[in-house]
């Protein structure tokens, strides 16, 4: 049986129309991708034909901490586990929770704008580490469906975000 979340009344899910109702699947789905993302394997680092390894978010997390790069353990962090996250948990109160008719709305709506401004900073991220891999003479990089995962989900909630604050501000602008 699938759990389906209770619609507030006043919310932009009790008003959507059409295709806006997708929403709330989209983030889910984006929720979905980007837990994957985080665990799956986004690169293979070949160094000196014979060794071999597999990157995933979570295990550079690991690996930072262990070697006590604490920079950039709260920079991927930061931009590859905490925004991508709370852009998707602050897109879902937007989508089902808050009340369009309450004075709170706008600015929980700024705020959200604020948090998606972010949004490609973790990509960017990841698409540094690999340009610097392939610059490398060393070590071949190969890429795999966890960087995908990872990239369709920041997509997917950058794209709900947009159509999101879009339907705020014609719900809120009505006579």
């Amino acid at each position: 049986m699938l759990l389906l979340p209770s619609v507030r009344e006043n919310s932009i899910a009790s008003q959507a129309q059409g295709i806006d109702r997708a929403i709330g699947p989209i983030l889910a789905l984006s929720a979905g991708l980007l837990v994957i993302g985080w665990f799956s394997p986004m690169m293979t680092v070949n160094r000196f034909l014979f060794l071999e390894e597999q990157i995933s978010v979570f295990d550079s997390l690991l690996t930072f901490a262990v070697h006590g790069e604490i920079f950039l353990l709260v920079m991927v962090f930061l931009f590859s586990v905490v925004f991508p996250a709370a852009k998707i948990i602050s897109s879902y109160l937007l989508w089902y929770e808050y009340d369009v008719t309450s004075d709170h709305f706008q600015k929980r709506v700024r705020i959200l704008q604020e948090i998606g401004k972010w949004s490609m900073v973790d990509v960017f991220l990841v698409a540094l580490v690999v340009a610097a891999v392939k610059v490398s003479i060393i070590g071949d990089i190969y890429l795999h469906w966890g960087l995908y995962s990872f990239t369709a989900s920041v997509l997917l909630a950058m794209i709900v975000l947009s159509r999101l604050t879009t339907l705020a501000h014609r719900m809120t602008k009505r006579p």
